[in-house]
């Protein structure tokens, strides 16, 4: 008589999730002064690498245009924070959350990409292996602010919450002990 092996397959649940397409849609800094313009583009316009961002500075009533930039992300970002000295950050890629190599991408005050990170580069196997996935989607952030030069992530994982940083000037990612 053969041994009977049994498989345990390790399962984790995968939700469904739906996106409209991507809008315009205007951010702004903390302290208002700094605004964010941003046109997604769309998959049936081929002509440039990403969207465009286009970011304003408040000046008396009126904001002036300082810059119009194409973006790292395909089709849009998710979220755009501003900092009060106009760098921006831009969050996932519009219907695929947490993934690529553009996660998180950073841009000087003048729209230079600083630099941009994958989940991969941000994350611990571990914690990588903790996020709550959807058909299309990583969901790995429960929320993000700019302080202080610093951006602060707060990462959803099925084993808790966890707070990543980012060095806003030297675009470098902050360990657990600089925390």
């Amino acid at each position: 008589m053969k041994p009977l092996k049994i498989m345990v397959l390790l399962a984790f649940p995968v939700f469904s999730d739906s996106w409209f397409p991507p809008e315009n849609k205007t951010f702004y800094s903390n302290d208002s002064m700094y605004k964010v313009f941003v046109e997604p583009k769309y998959r049936e316009v081929f002509e440039s690498k990403g969207c465009y961002a286009t970011l304003f500075k408040k000046t008396g009533r009126k904001f002036k245009r300082l810059y119009k930039i194409i973006l790292d992300n395909p089709f849009s970002p998710v979220d755009v924070l501003v900092d009060t000295s106009g760098r921006m950050v831009t969050l996932d890629n519009w219907h695929s959350m947490g993934y690529g190599k553009n996660v998180v991408v950073i841009y000087d005050e003048k729209g230079n990409l600083g630099r941009k990170y994958s989940l991969e580069e941000i994350l611990s196997p571990e914690e990588l292996n903790n996020v709550k996935l959807s058909v299309s989607s990583r969901n790995w952030r429960k929320g993000n602010a700019i302080f202080d030069n610093y951006l602060r992530i707060l990462v959803d994982l099925r084993t808790g919450v966890v707070i990543k940083k980012i060095n806003l000037r030297d675009f470098s990612l902050l360990t657990e002990t600089e925390n």
